[in-house]
């Protein structure tokens, strides 16, 4: 049984992870959400916005393709592992019961994630806030969403991917 995905807003739909590459997968997805929105917030902006705002939409695309090829790092690990096993069957490192313990948090903290970008990009959209701000909210929100996601595993390995993301959030992130 497949653990249970939801809609979280017209162009994301995300599922609680059960193993390193659904997480790189969350991560990738969440990138391109908000260079999406950066790119839409341009829109109701001005000029001298937009093009911060753009410059900050293009890490975020930047930021996926790394973690792009964090997920075929990953599956090349399993392949190789599949193939020198004899094609064993490959568990999920966590648990459909882990998960359905790990859900109601995930999913409160993915929709407090969403509520935020929503909030500060109506904000910003008022001219309230500068894109300054807003990247540096993100930049706090997006760290502290994955330290949250992984603190919710016991699983070594889905950790270490929810600190993988950090570390790319960080290297890349023009305010920190």
């Amino acid at each position: 049984m497949l653990a249970n995905k939801i809609q979280v807003r017209p162009t994301v739909s995300v599922t609680c992870p059960r193993c390193t590459e659904e997480v790189y997968s969350l991560g990738a997805e969440l990138k391109d959400y908000l260079g999406q929105s950066y790119l839409d917030l341009g829109g109701r902006v001005r000029e001298a916005q937009k093009n911060m705002l753009k410059k900050l939409a293009t890490r975020y695309f930047e930021n996926k393709k790394e973690i792009t090829n964090l997920i075929n790092a990953d599956l090349n690990r399993d392949l190789a592992y599949f193939y020198e096993n004899g094609g064993p069957i490959i568990e999920p490192p966590v648990t459909e019961q882990n998960i359905k313990d790990i859900e109601p948090f995930f999913y409160k903290a993915m929709a407090n994630f969403f509520s935020q970008l929503d909030a500060m990009a109506y904000i910003v959209g008022k001219g309230e806030m500068s894109v300054t701000e807003l990247e540096r909210e993100t930049y706090q929100y997006i760290t502290g969403l994955f330290n949250i996601m992984g603190r919710l595993y016991q699983n070594p390995e889905v950790r270490k991917a929810f600190n993988e993301l950090i570390r790319i959030e960080m290297n890349h992130s023009i305010q920190h």
